[in-house]
Order: C-alpha cells, then structure tokens, then sequence
C-alpha cells in the first residue's frame, strides 16, 4: 500500500500567495509551499510613473486634436462706433437769462444750481462695420447716485435709478446702426435726496449723478465673437453743491475694434480626433489617480485632533500614552465630564493620566486607574455640535 504524507503550510498575512509544488520519491509524494513576494512599489515611485504617464497622454491628445482639425475662412470685420453726447439745461423762471433752455452749444460752461429745473440728455450712438453682419444692440439707461466723503473715497450711499428700461435696435445684415435717446433729468429730485442726506446726518460728502447709456452688442451665431462687447457713454452731474455754480462732465466714445467668424471647423482626420479624445480621457483619469494618492498622504484635522492634540502638548508630562486597551472590567469606572475634573483626581492620587485612542480622529480615552477608573471620553461627535 503507497503512503501519502502531505505537509501543508498556514499562509501568514504578510505572505498573499503561495505556489504549490509536489514531489514524487518512490512512491511517496512530498507537497511543498514555495512563497512568492509580491513587489512593492514606493509613492514617489508611482506618483512618478503616472506624472510621466499623463503627460504622455497628455501632450499626445493634444497633438492628435490639433493636426486633426482646422479652422478655416475666419473673417476678421473692423467696426467703429462713435458716440456724441448734447445736453439741454432747463431753467427754472427768473429775470436774468432771455431763455429758458440752455444748450452745450451756447458755450455756456456754468450753472447757478437753484435755477436748474431739469436737465435733458442726448445721446447719439453710430455703429459702422466694413461686413454685412446682423448684430442685436441691447441698451439701457441708468441714474447711478453716489454719496461718497470729500475725497471720494468712501462711499455713504450708492443707489440706482432706471431711465429707460431694456431696449433693442438689431442690425440685420447691414453695416450701419444708430441710436439716438433723449433722457430727461429731474435735476431736483435727486438734488433734494443729497440735501436731505446730508441735513440728517450732518457728514460732509460729496455727491453726484452719474446717468449712463449701457450698449451690449450680441449675436446668436455661435461662431461670431465681439471682441469690447459693452459700450458706456456717461454724463456726470454734480449734486448737493455749496457753491453757487455747477459743471456738467461727459464722455463721448470713439472706439475701434473686431468682429471674428469663423464659418467652418473641419475634421481632417476622424481617427486622430477619437484617438486623441481617448488619450484626453486616459490623461484625465491618471491626473484623477495622482490626486487620490496625494489625498491618501494628507491627513486632515478635526475638530477632535485639534483638542486632543492641545491636551497632549499642555499636558505632556502627566500623560502616558496606552497602545494596548487596558482591561477594565474588575474595576468600577466613574467618568467625568471635563478633563480638568481629571486633573484635579490626578493632583489628589498623584497618579499618572492613561491615554488611549478607540478609534482615530473619532475617539479617545484619557483615564487614571487607582481603587477605581477616573475616566474623561471625548468623541468628535460631540465636539462637531457644541
């Protein structure tokens, strides 16, 4: 009768595998485990790997999209717009000017404040383009009053006011538009909100009227691009002076700049496009692994750590910190709610505080053993509500 003798080998946890191999002698087998090691690679080492990984994929996607699309037919038009700003200055009744407007035209640079009864804004807006394009013209006006210290430097109020609501003038396929407002001003409405700041709080301030026409150039087209959108034209008007005259300050636009349309994208290569969208994605998700690795290397701090680690730094000298969890059962345990009630068992007993972590950056035990067990619990729980 052959015998059959076996030896088995229990697998520890620091070896995974293990190959079995048999041996025939005579008529006997002999079995034997032959561990096999696996390789362990260090972090600097992967996180090297992959950081070369990435970049191969990277630099290799965005070769294959490049040379797989072109732009063509891109059409670069100059446009121009060129505003003018007139005003008209209405006055109140009085028996020393023959009438009762007065234009920017009449030269007349000075205002006596009292004797303005509105002031009247004309805003004239001119759009030229080299290329028929259709463009929507998106304009609005608005009073902005700002009450600000003497240097202007702080501001005590700012509020805003709407003089015209949301308007459209469209450009279809064209190369000229105009936009032409009239604005009326009641100068003393808002004259009398600056007086009426400044008599309740008694604060020498500055005041000023700020009335913007807001032009915004938009196009539907996707592949249209409008380089200096947003158009302002200002008129400033000064409030709440103490001298007896005033000055109106403007600024007219006189600007230069493009409009971009690409009309056709094309695919040269569809393969070099799919090849280089996959190498896009193998690029993203390697980033998405580094960033993980790094994530697992940093330890973020709680609540919880940041008060254990406060008690551990003060208290160095009387703590003794516990790897193993002392049993407790033949001793009567009574806790206590703070860690200075520990401390005053500690300066009693003249014993040394046990410190134990349960479970890390969650809970933790500190505890004196005499007759019986002082004990202080803290858990992040009841850290993160107080």
């Amino acid at each position: 009768m052959n015998k059959e003798r076996k030896t088995t080998n229990k697998v520890s946890k620091n070896t995974t595998k293990k190959i079995k191999t048999t041996e025939i002698v005579g008529n006997e087998i002999f079995d034997d485990l032959k561990p096999i090691r696996k390789k362990h690679f260090g972090f600097s080492f992967r996180v090297g790997i992959l950081s070369f990984l990435f970049c191969v994929f990277l630099f290799a996607a965005i070769f294959l999209i490049i040379t797989a699309i072109t732009f063509e037919n891109a059409i670069y038009s100059n446009y121009s717009e060129k505003s003018t700003l007139d005003y008209r200055v209405n006055l109140k009744p009085n028996n020393y000017y023959e009438t009762d407007v007065l234009t920017k035209s009449m030269n007349v640079t000075a205002y006596v404040a009292s004797l303005i009864d509105s002031i009247e804004a004309i805003y004239n807006y001119n759009f030229d383009i080299d290329n028929n394009v259709t463009m929507d013209f998106k304009y609005d006006v608005i009073a902005k009053l700002s009450i600000t210290d003497e240097h202007e430097e702080n501001v005590y109020l700012e509020k805003e006011y709407t003089l015209l609501k949301d308007k459209v003038a469209t450009l279809d396929n064209n190369k000229h538009m105009s936009i032409n407002e009239t604005i009326k001003i009641d100068y003393n409405y808002y004259n009398n909100i600056a007086n009426g700041f400044k008599a309740t709080y008694g604060v020498n301030s500055k005041s000023n009227l700020l009335v913007m026409l807001r032009i915004h150039k938009t196009n539907d087209d996707e592949t249209t691009t409008i380089l200096n959108g947003i158009s302002v034209q200002q008129l400033k008007i000064p409030l709440s002076e103490r001298a007896i005259s005033i000055k109106l300050d403007y600024t007219d636009l006189n600007n230069n700049s493009l409009v971009i349309s690409e009309e056709n994208i094309n695919v040269n290569n569809i393969i070099k496009l799919a090849v280089g969208g996959v190498c896009l994605i193998i690029a993203l998700f390697i980033a998405v692994r580094v960033v993980r690795l790094f994530e697992k290397t940093t330890v973020k701090v709680n609540r919880f750590d940041k008060y254990v680690n406060k008690i551990l730094r003060t208290y160095d000298r009387l703590i003794v910190e516990s790897r193993n969890k002392i049993n407790l059962d033949d001793y009567q345990i009574i806790k206590v709610n703070k860690f200075e009630e520990l401390l005053d068992v500690r300066d009693n007993l003249k014993l040394p505080i046990n410190y134990y972590v349960v479970a890390p950056h969650q809970k933790a035990e500190f505890y004196i053993i005499s007759t019986n067990v002082y004990m202080y619990t803290v858990k992040e729980v009841d850290l993160e509500n107080k």
